[in-house]
């Protein structure tokens, strides 16, 4: 499978780059509802948090109980729900 990228323009498909494809292939185009900039924005975020989230590793000790913490962590916001 081949992506191909860039815009469609006055019933065009004009891509990014220049690509060599053989005639009469089947081609599937996906509309993208957002602009790449808003695209680019929210991946930037996300790049972001991914970058904060891998500072903690090495950080926690090796016996570490996510499943303990986590319940105390419940408990003390919600409480007991017995």
């Amino acid at each position: 499978m081949l992506v191909i990228t860039g815009i469609f323009e006055n019933e065009r498909f004009i891509p990014d780059k220049p690509v060599k494809i053989p005639q009469k292939k089947r081609v599937v185009l996906t509309f993208e509802e957002e602009t790449s900039t808003e695209t680019e924005g929210r991946n930037a975020k996300r790049n972001e948090a991914f970058q904060r989230f891998m500072q903690y590793k090495g950080i926690l000790p090796v016996d570490f109980d996510y499943k303990k913490e986590l319940a105390e962590s419940r408990n003390e916001r919600y409480g007991h729900i017995d």
